[in-house]
């Protein structure tokens, strides 16, 4: 059945849309001067290109509309050129409110997965099925059935993918950030490919393997789907009972401005297709998770002062205050790299939430009292 969205114009909206509010989250990155970010999205823009160019060139399992605006390679193998925005914003902004709650590596990246798949969950079912498609998984069936192999016309290892490429991501940017953060632009600019390259590279055999077992044993993609959210979900709700949470003071524009307008076009287009007419459950669920969402980037751990001191004090040896902005090092910093040394470990206690925001802050150790440089948190 024709709709109103089933058309060249509409089609082109969506691709505007994404430009749009990809541009917005950029500019403000940029304004706040959080490069880390913006290194992450460069990361992880690299990865979900190069990885979109080989699936449609290599492993063929689904192609992409011809009819966008701007796109890379040529058809059938093309990706269009905002994919790759949207990949990078995608896992640098998720990953990055995710470490507002201050949890391990592992759990900020399933964290960050379950914002990234609650937005693909709905994204995927309705793009599919405007235009001919926005991209066109081979084989599959547009109807809304729940099967083994596939949800509403979209393949589980399609879901279940996410929960290999947020956690491996969110390992390497972890791991070598501080490593980054003391280089030039140039030597931030080689680390920045070097996550995207180690990421693609333990992602594909990890996803290809996947795909092997559920085409052996269908159904194998979408239990491990479920068991991933499940643990996730319990993980993070037991973190978030232990520390409870608190409105953050910095609120996430960025994030709430691209999650906000892409669900914004996602719901339009469900009620154009008269999504609540065939699956009632699934279009209000959307407003369920949208809010959710849009929460997420608004709210943060409230740690307790037990909590406080062992995040800070033993690991990183700094003894943070909630009332000043003093903070006193227990034991020398030392070695060739000592004052960027110094300057992260304040940064982690700062970004913790331990100490107000400021312009500044003062440090007193081994060396005497100075002032470093100010935080963009």
């Amino acid at each position: 059945m024709e709709t109103a969205l089933d058309n060249l114009v509409l089609l082109r909206y969506f691709e505007i849309n994404c430009y749009v509010i990809s541009i917005a989250a950029i500019v403000f990155l940029v304004f706040r001067k959080d490069y880390e970010t913006l290194f992450r999205f460069g990361s992880g823009a690299i990865f979900g290109t190069a990885l979109e160019l080989m699936s449609v060139n290599l492993m063929k399992g689904y192609h992409y509309n011809p009819d966008f605006l701007i796109n890379i390679g040529v058809p059938p193998g093309q990706f269009m050129l905002f994919g790759g925005i949207m990949w990078g914003l995608l896992m640098a902004l998720s990953i990055r409110v995710a470490e507002r709650f201050r949890l391990n590596t592992l759990l900020t990246g399933l964290v960050s997965y379950l914002i990234v798949v609650g937005w693909d969950f709905f994204l995927d079912v309705i793009a599919i099925r405007i235009h001919g498609g926005f991209w066109v998984w081979e084989g599959a069936h547009l109807d809304y059935a729940i099967t083994a192999k596939a949800f509403y016309g979209v393949p589980w290892t399609n879901y279940l993918g996410y929960a290999f490429v947020l956690p491996i991501m969110t390992l390497f940017v972890t791991f070598n950030g501080p490593m980054s953060r003391r280089q030039g632009l140039f030597g931030r600019l080689g680390f920045m490919l070097l996550n995207a390259g180690l990421s693609l590279a333990l992602f594909i055999p990890l996803i290809s393997a996947v795909t092997a077992a559920d085409r052996i044993l269908p159904g194998t993609a979408r239990a491990l789907f479920f068991c991933v959210v499940a643990i996730s979900v319990i993980w993070f709700g037991l973190h978030l009972a232990k520390t409870g949470l608190k409105i953050s003071r910095r609120v996430d524009v960025a994030y709430l401005v691209f999650m906000g307008g892409s669900y914004l076009y996602l719901i339009v287009a469900s009620v154009d297709l008269q999504v609540y007419k065939f699956v009632p459950v699934f279009f209000h669920a959307q407003f369920v998770i949208l809010a959710c969402t849009l929460v997420l980037g608004m709210i943060e751990s409230q740690r307790s002062a037990g909590d406080a001191d062992e995040l800070a004090g033993p690991h990183t040896g700094i003894t943070p205050t909630r009332h000043n902005t003093n903070i006193k090092i227990d034991r020398p910093v030392v070695g060739s790299h000592a004052d960027a040394r110094l300057e992260e470990l304040v940064s982690v206690t700062a970004s913790a939430s331990l100490i107000p925001r400021c312009e500044a802050l003062w440090i007193s150790g081994p060396r005497g009292r100075r002032r470093i440089r100010a935080l963009k948190l």
